[in-house]
């Protein structure tokens, strides 16, 4: 019997050790806090999603200030807009904003759970832009199975006072896809010319 008390006494005192008043609380740095500020500026999108970055004006997007655009890895003093934030946060974040050149460019880039950035691309060709006699369209698509298409469209003639004659058409792009663990895949340009 004294061994039997020995034994549950011995078993008490093991699990009462084990516990305490104390929660568990995972401690969270300052770093963790930023990057959880820095999604805040990102609204959850929906796929299948088009962009067409020629067209849309930046102006009523988030702002990105000094301490949200220190994730983005740009360090011009220009500012940054938050686009937003495709779909399935379960592994990681993936993120769009616009960042500046001639005109406001897409730029794709995938985050961990806890703020560290796994890749980062230019999701759109590029190629459009402002001359005499070119017309350009840009559009980006991002389909539900996270494979990215994005397409100029252009049509440049002899700098003349008709712009009509000898109409060169071409398209540029580049696929990619973004896999579940954040990796950012994105082919080289290609171009093709239209007839």
């Amino acid at each position: 019997m004294l061994r039997f008390s020995v034994i549950i006494v011995s078993i008490f005192t093991v699990l009462f050790a084990s516990c305490s008043n104390q929660p568990n609380i995972k401690k969270v740095s300052e770093s963790e806090l930023a990057f959880k500020k820095f999604l805040t500026k990102f609204e959850l999108l929906k796929l299948p999603l088009k962009m067409t970055p020629g067209r849309m004006s930046v102006d009523h997007y988030p702002r990105l200030d000094s301490t949200n655009k220190s994730f983005t890895g740009y360090k011009e003093n220009e500012t940054l807009y938050a686009f937003g934030m495709l779909p399935d946060t379960s592994v990681c974040f993936k993120l769009i904003w616009f960042q500046p050149a001639d005109d406001y460019y897409p730029v794709l880039a995938t985050f961990t759970k806890n703020g560290k950035k796994i890749k980062q691309e230019d999701i759109g060709v590029g190629g459009c832009g402002v001359d005499c006699c070119f017309e350009c369209k840009e559009m980006i698509a991002i389909q539900k199975d996270m494979s990215i298409y994005s397409v100029d469209s252009a049509k440049y003639t002899t700098c003349d006072t008709s712009c009509y004659e000898a109409a060169e058409r071409y398209i540029e792009y580049k696929t990619g896809k973004i896999t579940r663990g954040g990796k950012i895949k994105i082919s080289a340009e290609q171009r093709k010319n239209i007839y």
